[in-house]
């Protein structure tokens, strides 16, 4: 419990930076933040259910801003693929763990790496960890709870973002999917909460 509260507050740090950052504002001014918001958030687990980290997502203007704290990632270092993916369902459909979260998320029907759930790459150090925060508006919070949910998933290899020229032959069918980034080695499921605007105060609950 005692990690759980201090990845989530290590998240909500990096999601007050961002909205700082994103307004091109001194930290000090008062006006960087409203006095409160809907964001979503997710609890990220690993293929044992351990908690390993969480994310952040909250929108800023027309923008939504996706902020990650992770631990205990001390097998998997490098660059490794991170994606919003279509189901909020992080079990196993019979072909491996979390495959239930069904492929990215995609509103546009395009292909990878232009689906809307395709961020960039996570890094993660040789230590475990990794921080990543990123603003995007190729979805909103709305296109997450959609009937079905959304979910974060990290996989376990570097994401080549389908980046395969043609004279190697240039991507196939599987690459255009997820960019050969392997299996799936973290997952959780997308849920609301809300940001209390006080960064002295603030903090993040589910909404329901």
């Amino acid at each position: 419990m005692n990690k759980r509260f201090a990845i989530v507050c290590l998240l909500l740090i990096l999601m007050i930076s961002s909205v700082w950052i994103a307004l091109g504002q001194d930290s000090a001014t008062p006006e960087a933040t409203p006095d409160a918001q809907v964001t979503a958030m997710a609890l990220l687990n690993d293929v044992d259910g351990n908690l390993i980290g969480t994310v952040v997502l909250f929108e800023q203007a027309d923008k939504v801003i996706v902020s990650a704290g992770i631990e205990l990632l001390p097998d998997h270092t490098g660059f490794l693929g991170f994606h919003i993916h279509a189901v909020g369902d992080c079990g196993d459909n019979g072909t491996g763990p979390f495959t239930a979260a069904g492929p990215h998320l995609n509103l546009t029907d395009s292909p990878h790496p232009d689906h809307a759930g395709d961020l960039p790459p996570l890094l993660v150090n040789r230590d475990g960890t990794a921080y990543f925060s990123v603003e995007t508006d190729r979805f909103t919070l709305a296109d997450l709870f959609d009937a079905d949910g959304s979910a974060v998933i990290i996989h376990a290899n570097a994401d080549n973002f389908a980046n395969i020229p043609e004279r190697y032959g240039g991507p196939d069918e599987e690459t255009l999917k997820a960019g050969d980034s392997g299996e799936r080695i973290v997952c959780g499921v997308i849920e609301q909460g809300i940001m209390s605007g006080d960064p002295g105060t603030t903090e993040a609950t589910p909404a329901g």
